[in-house]
């Protein structure tokens, strides 16, 4: 599906306003859903920012944090609240060609759980996609989901967060005009 929406948003005709640099810092306001021992815990929520430098319309370096509260309490108990804090790196590819711009993104990093003052951390691989689209030359919205796994915390095994991205963009380098097809 990204490959095809790739080609269809290359072989738009029309002017595209690219540039090979460009900074990107956003927020992120998120659904997230628990799984623990292959079973779905209830949804929770929370709030993210990140960073973007793209080298040129395709490749950019990324850095993300995130921070959302999940209820782990087993069914019957009162709410207990487990907070999870990530920070993480990686690369996004992105076809940055026309307004609407798909991206699949690969983070590597950290995730910190938290859960009645006890603390434990974990190696995190975060695997995730999405679309922006610009609003203005300065600023986008879009859409993103991502799956978070983590390979030694017990009471984090997996994550899916689905967010909805405000976006400012600045260009550090020259316009440059392009057409599509």
């Amino acid at each position: 599906m990204f490959v095809l929406w790739s080609l269809l948003c290359a072989a738009v005709p029309g002017p595209a306003r690219a540039f090979d640099h460009e900074l990107q810092l956003g927020a992120d306001l998120f659904y997230a859903q628990l799984f623990v021992d292959d079973e779905l815990r209830p949804p929770g929520g929370g709030l993210g920012v990140h960073a973007r430098y793209g080298f040129n319309d395709y490749i950019a370096v990324a850095l993300a944090a995130t921070w959302a509260g999940h209820d782990v309490a087993e069914p019957g108990e009162s709410p207990r609240l487990m907070q999870v804090v990530t920070a993480a790196g990686g690369i996004v590819y992105a076809v940055d060609v026309d307004r609407v711009v798909p991206f699949l993104a690969l983070h590597v990093g950290t995730s910190v759980s938290i859960e009645e003052q006890e603390a434990s951390a974990a190696f995190l691989l975060d695997i995730g996609g999405g679309i922006d689209w610009s609003v203005a030359r300065e600023f986008s919205i879009g859409l993103a989901a991502s799956y978070q796994l983590t390979a030694t915390d017990e009471l984090l095994p997996a994550r899916l967060f689905i967010s909805i991205r405000l976006n400012w963009e600045r260009a550090l380098g020259r316009e440059r005009q392009q057409t599509g097809g």
